[in-house]
């Protein structure tokens, strides 16, 4: 209450920002000239509120005072901060925002934008998991997923897309329960707008060995493929049955993952013969198969990071490194 009136303005809208907060960013969401705007910080750091990090940002001197100062606002006030500080960052950073797009997804869902955090919250949802953060990703999904019902939009493919990313994230994450149940309500999702392939949970061999559902689920998906039908969602529902049924079926398994492979060696699209790969190994995991195995992730290794894709780079590190 002692500050001025610049200074106190500058606080709040730091405080929404966070514990760290970069001057040029601050000075675009106070509409502050850059004097003043220095000016006000000077004073808040020769009270002891903030001070200067050592990459040139400011940084509040202690986290509970920007909660202090955050809170004090109220929630309307804050919801209105929120919104122009994505504002700010998204004009600041419009030529590279994936570095931002976690904090662009915070601040719109804060502020109510509720198309934009749908927007934000998916692609840093995408982002986090090419980083192998996947807690991180099933909280974003999970924001997305709320800003997509609380829009009513009718989208089914939309819908099933986003419970998809989430159920994926879980898995990844090793939180079994959470992945059957999203990707379950995914199924039913799939199964609603007639879509066959959208059926088959998302890599169902990392949900347990023999799972009545999913074989159920997969059983069904390939029984509704069109007579002549994409080869790529074929392909996918062949390796991941097989995996499904090779600790019950054996043969039946085997012969289906061998189609899989061979036709995922016919089709251009390096990922199905990744996933297909990755699948097989995953199915024939056993001291006798063990050459074969290692095969397999010797081809994955060089496929995945052809295509960028980290999280697959590790899951072939990490099943190879058991043989």
């Amino acid at each position: 209450r002692r500050l001025s009136p610049a200074c106190n303005r500058a606080l709040q809208i730091a405080s929404v920002v966070g514990r760290v907060f970069a001057m040029e960013l601050l000075e675009r969401a106070s509409e502050l000239d850059r004097d003043s705007l220095a000016e006000a910080l000077g004073e808040a750091h020769r009270a002891g509120l903030v001070d200067e990090a050592p990459n040139g940002d400011y940084r509040f001197a202690h986290g509970l005072t920007r909660e202090a100062v955050y809170v004090e606002q109220g929630a309307h006030r804050r919801a209105e901060l929120h919104g122009r500080v994505g504002n700010a960052l998204e004009r600041l950073h419009a030529a590279d925002p994936d570095p931002h797009l976690a904090d662009l997804a915070r601040h719109f869902r804060t502020a109510g934008d509720v198309e934009k955090t749908l927007d934000y919250a998916m692609r840093a949802g995408h982002r986090a998991m090419g980083q192998l953060a996947f807690e991180e990703a099933a909280s974003l999904y999970t924001h997305a997923l709320r800003a997509f019902d609380e829009l009513g939009r009718s989208e089914v493919e939309e819908r099933r897309e986003i419970l998809g990313a989430l159920g994926e994230a879980w898995l990844w994450a090793d939180d079994l329960v959470a992945a059957k149940r999203i990707l379950a309500e995914a199924a039913d999702v799939g199964r609603a707008s007639g879509s066959a392939s959208s059926l088959a949970p998302a890599a169902p061999a990392r949900i347990g060995a023999s799972d009545p559902e999913a074989i159920a689920l997969l059983e069904e998906a390939l029984e509704r493929l069109p007579a002549d039908p994409d080869p790529p969602p074929r392909v996918r529902l062949l390796s991941r049955l097989g995996a499904k049924l090779w600790y019950g079926q054996p043969s039946r398994a085997a012969r289906l993952l061998d189609q899989a492979l061979a036709a995922s060696r016919g089709l251009t699209d390096d990922g199905d013969l990744a996933g297909t790969l990755l699948e097989r190994a995953i199915a024939l995991d056993g001291p006798d198969t063990a050459e074969e195995i290692l095969a397999h992730h010797d081809e994955l290794l060089p496929l995945a990071a052809g295509m960028g894709d980290d999280a697959l780079v590790f899951q072939g590190h990490r099943y190879r490194g058991e043989y």
